[in-house]
């Protein structure tokens, strides 16, 4: 990848920030497997492809599913500033 590791370990779990850096690992995978996939691809490899391809897919949904909780907790702050 183009960047090192972030070290995380001063970080709350479950915070917006944490998900910021888990969303962040979840595309640097994706991108990762989908190179592996094309790498596949070009050397006619139909078995590597359908498993770097399936991994870059599944990888993929996940940082879809943590941006949505990222989504919520900001919704969830954003109602609770309006009742305090």
């Amino acid at each position: 990848m183009s960047a090192p590791n972030p070290n995380i370990d001063h970080i709350a779990h479950g915070t917006p920030e944490m998900l910021f850096a888990c969303i962040a690992e979840a595309f640097d995978l994706t991108v990762f497997k989908a190179s592996l996939a094309a790498d596949c691809a070009s050397i006619n490899d139909r078995a590597g492809l359908n498993h770097h391809a399936h991994q870059a897919a599944i990888v993929f949904e996940h940082a879809l599913d943590l941006l949505t909780m990222l989504n919520e907790a900001r919704k969830a702050a954003e109602a609770a500033e309006e009742f305090a």
